[in-house]
């Protein structure tokens, strides 16, 4: 039996100051995001974008992240840098 999926893959890309995170599953994104916040860092703003590619920002101004060639991926969540993740059950 050959199975074809063609759901497009959704990718979630969180985005500080700091850095980002860019996977597949949101968690692990806001938790790679969270890899590159310095330990003495106080609590900023950590928005969370979804995207049909796979999109990195390229830089972070006015407190909002910068996109290549126009790119612009759909805000889905905001949190802060020192919270963790809590899915809403369905």
């Amino acid at each position: 039996m050959n199975l074809v999926f063609d759901k497009p893959v959704l990718w979630y890309i969180a985005v500080s100051e700091w850095g980002y995170g860019v996977h597949k599953i949101p968690a692990m994104a806001i938790r790679l995001a969270q890899t590159e916040i310095p330990a003495k860092a106080k609590p900023s703003q950590l928005l969370i974008y979804s995207a049909l590619e796979f999109v990195e920002p390229i830089g972070f101004t006015r407190g909002q992240p910068q996109w290549p060639n126009g790119v612009r991926p759909n805000l889905v969540g905001l949190t802060n840098t020192h919270a963790g993740f809590r899915q809403t059950p369905k």
